[in-house]
């Protein structure tokens, strides 16, 4: 008897604790994340319920005078909006395990939008999935994750 108190004693436990591994797993994903070639810093957060976005946080290629420009988007009312603080990534919603799927992502180098999913491979990278129509029909990348950095000066 003794041992199956303990039992159901260790399950309550760990039960209880469940909510807060849950909280951390999303906690991973919301902040700075660079990106593999080291030229754009990117904020993850919550945006829309349950839902996660991205945004630009930081450019290598921006500046007060010469700011980095939607230049490549097929609406030409957007040509001239600047990438800092553009919201790029969306639609993210926890799928459990560090996966993040049914999302979207913006390519500013393409003018495009694609599918998109995020996997955290550990605490500190994230991998994102830009694809068309299926996942084995696209790119991934690894981010790592930064605990600060430069702000895009349009953001300051």
């Amino acid at each position: 008897m003794r041992v199956l108190i303990s039992l159901l004693f260790s399950f309550l436990i760990l039960s209880l604790a469940e909510p807060s591994c849950a909280q951390t797993n999303e906690a991973t994903l919301i902040g700075l994340w660079q990106t593999k070639d080291k030229e754009a810093v990117i904020e993850f957060y919550r945006c829309e319920g349950d839902e996660f976005c991205g945004r630009f946080y930081w450019l290598k290629d921006d500046s007060l005078s010469e700011p980095s420009l939607d230049d490549k988007n097929p609406d030409p009312e957007l040509k001239k909006r600047p990438l800092c603080g553009l919201t790029f990534l969306g639609g993210f919603t926890d799928k459990g395990d560090g996966d993040y799927g049914s999302g979207w992502v913006y390519s500013a180098r393409h003018g495009s939008k694609f599918s998109a999913s995020v996997k955290l491979i550990d605490q500190d990278t994230l991998e994102l999935r830009g694809f068309m129509f299926v996942p084995f029909l696209g790119r991934s990348e690894e981010w790592q994750r930064v605990v600060q950095s430069p702000q895009c000066a349009l953001l300051s």
